[in-house]
């Protein structure tokens, strides 16, 4: 008895696609055998322990599968930074950090200090801004904008 009741569900879905004008979007195989082979009992057989292989058939809303997006990889991560004190003598404003710099091409990475001021630029390295009351520098560094706040002195 229940697998007429699907067999008839089947044939209604299928009547019900039709008279709307569009074909039925089948996500699941076993859906797609059942709606193949309403007509045909013993067909329904193979999945008739799915009783709700029918709800795909129907797809009332015309629902879609989720879009696939392809995932960005990130490339190389700039080297961090870390900001270590901000000068005020002769009345240029310079910052004092360090690059931890990774290892490249036959060079040995490390540790490497630098004193720039706002609009210097080394080693791929720009100081974009230092904002003294707020102990705060922005970086552009390997072209990622960074605001860096200063270490807290262990004094």
């Amino acid at each position: 008895m229940k697998l007429v009741n699907i067999a008839a569900e089947a044939c209604l879905a299928l009547v019900a696609t039709a008279a709307l004008g569009r074909a039925a979007r089948v996500a699941d195989p076993a859906a797609e055998a059942l709606a193949d082979s309403a007509a045909d009992p013993t067909a329904l057989q193979v999945v008739s322990d799915r009783p709700y292989a029918i709800i795909a058939v129907r797809n009332v809303f015309a629902l879609l599968p989720p879009p696939v997006y392809p995932i960005a990889i990130p490339k190389d991560l700039p080297p961090k930074i870390t900001a270590n004190g901000i000068t005020l003598i002769l009345g240029a404003t310079n910052v004092l950090f360090n690059v931890d710099m990774p290892a490249t091409g036959g060079q040995s990475g490390g540790p490497k200090s630098y004193m720039l001021s706002e609009g210097q630029r080394e080693d791929d390295i720009e100081v974009v801004k230092i904002d003294v009351d707020a102990a705060v520098v922005t970086f552009n560094n390997h072209g990622v904008r960074q605001d860096i706040p200063l270490v807290a002195g262990g004094h």
